[in-house]
């Protein structure tokens, strides 16, 4: 009976803005990765996410599922077409949109005898999923979250601990912020993002590629990159980013003839050149959009040093792997390591690149979706 159990995978804004369809952050990969596998497996697998609005397009990671199997309903947020990344976010729902969203989604799970209901989302999200078992009350509910759970009143967590089957979460950390219920896995996914790296690539720079935000740590990676800048100056220290509303560094912050600014789409260079050439990589998150924090796993994975702050899931991802690379929360700590890595790669030329085998111990698909499909039965 458990085989046949039919599966939705259930997420929200899908959409990304022309030119970035290869530029996916992580609440669309994971699901969407999820539901191919699920596929893969010979599971009957519907994905249900909200309209893409008329100015963005679908990421290239939908070409990997069945179309016939895709249902887009309502968008219910305030946030319609405007860009999260360049405007920065709307709260609020728009009631209408909500009632249509509702019934769509009730009427697709009815129609087409979903069981099982995976949410991928942040606790708004799986409190609007709750109201779904009104009208499908045998439907089993799972949870899957990235994100650390703020503290809540009781009687949203009592509501959560009974409605809601079991929640997935891909951390220790985030695992850690959900002891209210009963039922928590923990799941660590695989590798979304594989760089196609060239091993024979001039190592010659140092990278720091996420969005130049106060979360990333932009302004310190700026900090540490013009301490060093005059002492290594064959070195070049490079920041790769995407257009952000809310942005703390800029190509005119980069004064030193040694500090690179490439703004996505990059002129004539790929992540994945940047990456082949890099000695190691500064990510100096003050906090984290996703548990865990997908960049961090995707360098460590192309072999690429890694040097980060210890906020959130980033230790756990390092001590599981037995890695030694690297956490420190103060900008002279991050300029003191660095400093030692540069030394050592100019004096020696040599770069760690022991992270790959110990993270597919603990980082893999195959492990990912034998688990997930273990919580469905």
């Amino acid at each position: 009976m458990g085989v046949d159990r039919k599966i939705a995978v259930m997420f929200n804004k899908p959409g990304v803005f022309p030119g970035f369809e290869n530029v996916v952050s992580a609440h669309i990969q994971l699901p969407l990765k999820t539901a191919k596998l699920l596929q893969d497996n010979n599971r009957d697998c519907l994905v249900v996410t909200t309209q893409i609005p008329k100015n963005q397009v679908a990421p290239n990671c939908f070409n990997d599922i069945s179309s016939n199997s895709v249902l887009f309903v309502s968008d219910l947020n305030k946030q319609g077409e405007r860009s999260a990344a360049l405007e920065g976010q709307v709260k609020g729902v728009r009631f209408r949109k909500f009632v249509l969203n509702y019934l769509q989604v009730v009427w697709a799970l009815k129609k087409n005898k979903i069981n099982v209901l995976q949410v991928f989302g942040t606790k708004k999200f799986i409190l609007l999923a709750i109201l779904y078992k009104i009208f499908c009350p045998s439907l089993k509910l799972i949870w899957t979250t990235e994100n650390k759970c703020k503290k809540s009143s009781k009687i949203i967590e009592l509501l959560i601990d009974k409605a809601v089957d079991t929640i997935v979460t891909t951390t220790e950390y985030v695992q850690s912020t959900l002891g209210f219920h009963k039922d928590v896995r923990l799941i660590r996914p695989g590798v979304a993002r594989i760089f196609n790296l060239d091993s024979s690539a001039t190592k010659k720079r140092v990278l720091f590629w996420r969005d130049p935000s106060v979360e990333n740590g932009a302004d310190i990676a700026l900090k540490v990159f013009k301490a060093l800048a005059s002492k290594y100056e064959d070195i070049l220290f490079t920041f790769a980013v995407r257009p952000h509303w809310n942005t703390v560094v800029s190509e005119n912050d980069c004064d030193a003839e040694n500090i690179e600014y490439y703004e996505y789409p990059y002129k004539n260079i790929s992540l994945d050149q940047l990456l082949s050439e890099s000695v190691a990589v500064l990510f100096p998150f003050r906090e984290l959009s996703t548990n865990p924090q997908l960049a961090v796993i995707e360098t460590l994975n192309a072999g690429v040093p890694v040097i980060c702050s210890s906020v959130e899931s980033n230790a756990e991802i390092l001590r599981n792997c037995n890695l030694d690379f690297r956490l420190f929360d103060e900008v002279d700590k991050y300029t003191e390591e660095l400093d030692k890595v540069l030394e050592k790669f100019v004096s020696s030329g040599e770069v760690d690149q022991s992270s790959i085998q110990k993270l597919e111990k603990f980082y893999n698909w195959s492990s990912y979706i034998k688990q997930c499909q273990d919580v469905y039965q």
